[in-house]
């Protein structure tokens, strides 16, 4: 018969501390979790059982004895067979026998685990706007992938699904299985950083779906979300070991594009029909050339956000993302577009605009070739595409910054409408120096 010992992690703790079996198979250390916690005080660490001071010692040293039997006899019948032990083969066995990994019951709002804080930090968390929300929601949802908190099933009808069927299907809202606070630790941001380099989501171009890696700026994104949580579950005082923090993943310096003035107004010189997509689409990306808002800001732009101060009209908004308030003025150029919309900008879906201003660019001819560097599953390459295919509801932002700094507008005027608070930041931002001329160099060089 095999001989298993019962240990708990921490056995000097105030906390509970989950039990693991232990034993040797071929002179290798097994642990298998048995998914039971108990504060050390009420164990026994000489007979490995709890003692008389917990509620229920005699029902929970019965079941740990049935555990440790159901473990011996699984290996007995291998050796009997003679047959190969693998470690998850008898987690499997040992979990469907005492049906561990269905959801224990919880109250409505009750903290049984990190999900369940998470659950409840998101919920509670009222001044999130719904763009921050949705990466709190994401980067939950890719957690209770990366260590199979929705079942086997779930994770596989997950990845069969279309990228429609994947937004209106919340079913990964409600785990089967719960990840215990001990568990948050280096082992785990370790784990979840593999998890998110191998991983893979659906994406769709020119009609077609395909499986794509997440990109290196995706992942480090994610690993920041999840220490933030990890950080409020300590600041709660769930999670004690503070090692998670030594996990990190890099940032690379991003290839985006702008557009010139020339190539905007090749754009501003498309034939379109008043009032139609096209002419909004065109109208609201050339506008924002001129003021360099955000997205969720731009859709916000009524009358009520215009004043005129000394003859010159100003947009005053406050910003979504920052909650900053602006008080910016608005360019003849960009005033004569708020004209013809009666000073209210067109309310254009987000897809439908990022869509339409690829296509509407390479109708100005905008497809010179551009070199786009990534890292996708640990991988490095360099995609050749056209200037127009880059094109997003974000380069008119960065066209304004860029193509302003270039004519020589002072940066801390420009900062305050990108919201950036370092001009080195702001620098890296516009690639002021990938646009440069180099016409100080070309004039001092001339006799040279």
């Amino acid at each position: 018969m095999t001989n298993i010992n019962l240990q708990l992690r921490d056995i000097s703790s105030k906390k509970p501390q989950r039990i693991w079996a232990v034993f040797f198979i071929n002179k290798n250390r097994i642990k298998v979790d048995t998914n039971q916690s108990i504060i050390p005080k009420d164990w026994s660490k000489d007979k490995q059982k709890a003692l008389t001071s917990h509620k229920d010692y005699e029902k929970v040293n019965k079941l740990f004895n049935e555990q440790k039997d159901v473990i011996s006899n699984y290996i007995d019948e291998l050796k009997l067979k003679k047959k190969r032990f693998y470690k998850d083969e008898l987690e499997n066995h040992f979990n469907n026998h005492f049906k561990i990994g269905e959801i224990k019951t919880k109250g409505n709002g009750e903290v049984v685990d990190f999900i369940s804080f998470l659950d409840k930090w998101i919920t509670g968390r009222v001044e999130l706007q719904q763009s921050s929300r949705n990466k709190y929601e994401t980067a939950r949802k890719n957690i209770l992938l990366a260590f199979n908190l929705c079942g086997e099933r779930q994770s596989k009808q997950w990845k069969k699904m279309s990228i429609r069927e994947r937004k209106l299907n919340p079913f990964l809202l409600t785990p089967i299985k719960l990840l215990e606070f001990d568990e948050i630790n280096y082992n785990f941001m370790d784990r979840y950083n593999k998890w998110l380099y191998n991983a893979t989501f659906k994406t769709k171009k020119l009609g077609i779906e395909k499986d794509e890696n997440y990109s290196k700026n995706f992942i480090a994104k994610q690993i920041s979300i999840a220490k933030q949580f990890c950080t409020a579950a300590v600041n709660a005082g769930y999670v004690n070991n503070l090692s998670y923090k030594g996990v990190s993943a890099g940032w690379e310096d991003a290839d985006t594009i702008h557009l010139n003035w020339d190539e905007i107004n090749r754009l501003k010189a498309l034939d379109l029909p008043h009032m139609s997509t096209d002419a909004m689409v065109r109208d609201v990306f050339v506008f924002n050339c001129y003021l360099g808002l955000r997205f969720s800001d731009l859709c916000k732009l009524d009358e009520s956000r215009f004043t005129i101060q000394n003859n010159q009209l100003y947009l005053k908004i406050r910003m979504q993302k920052t909650d900053d308030l602006i008080n910016f003025p608005i360019l003849p150029s960009a005033e004569e577009i708020l004209k013809s919309y009666n000073y209210k900008l067109p309310i254009i879906v987000e897809k439908t605009y990022n869509e339409g201003i690829k296509e509407l660019a390479c109708q100005a001819d905008i497809v010179q070739i551009e070199n786009k560097r990534e890292t996708r599953g640990g991988v490095k390459r360099v995609l050749k595409l056209k200037k127009y295919e880059m094109v997003s509801s974000h380069t008119g932002r960065r066209s304004f910054a860029t193509n302003f700094t270039e004519d020589g507008v002072p940066v801390n005027e420009l900062m305050l409408v990108t919201g950036h608070t370092t001009e080195k930041s702001f620098r890296k931002y516009v690639k002021k120096k990938a646009g440069s001329t180099f016409s100080g160099f070309l004039k001092i060089g001339a006799n040279r």
